[in-house]
């Protein structure tokens, strides 16, 4: 049996003290590595404890973190400035990855889910909250839908 072949990547956000993992960062690693990597918890967003809540994927906080980010693999890299991380930027690699064999169709597709599921969160502020909905079996609206509703329900009293 043969051993996976390790690629260079280098995966890596700026989020809150620095607490995204360095793992990725400037190594060899195999698909399957990777894959890992970016499904396995960040352990960034903590409960009212100041435990680690379960659930909250590396790869969310690279489509929706508010600081910069990077994403490189063997000659391609995928940069972007505080405010500017996107699921796009994500699914680009993703999709290089998956075009070059290094991801096998189920991998990609489990973490193509977990992108829509990323841009259904929209921002990494409401990644916690949406764990919360989660874990208490309520529905999640994003931070950015109750500042909308809130903001349309005052147009309509100032307008009366």
């Amino acid at each position: 049996m043969s051993t996976p072949e390790k690629i260079f990547v280098s995966i890596y956000c700026e989020v809150k003290d620095n607490s995204f993992s360095d793992e990725m960062r400037n190594t060899l690693a195999t698909g399957d590595e990777i894959f890992e990597f970016l499904m396995k918890d960040s352990q960034i967003c903590l409960d009212k404890n100041g435990e680690p809540m379960s659930g909250d994927c590396n790869l969310w906080y690279l489509g929706c973190n508010n600081g910069f980010g990077q994403i490189r693999y063997n000659q391609k890299e995928w940069l972007w400035k505080s405010g500017e991380s996107s699921f796009d930027i994500v699914s680009d690699f993703l999709s290089n990855l998956y075009n070059d064999n290094v991801i096998n169709r189920e991998q990609f597709e489990k973490l193509m889910d977990k992108i829509d599921e990323g841009r259904f969160i929209g921002d990494m502020v409401d990644i916690k909250n949406f764990l919360l909905a989660r874990k208490e079996g309520r529905p999640f609206v994003p931070l950015k839908q109750i500042i909308e509703d809130n903001m349309e329900v005052k147009r309509r009293t100032n307008h009366s």
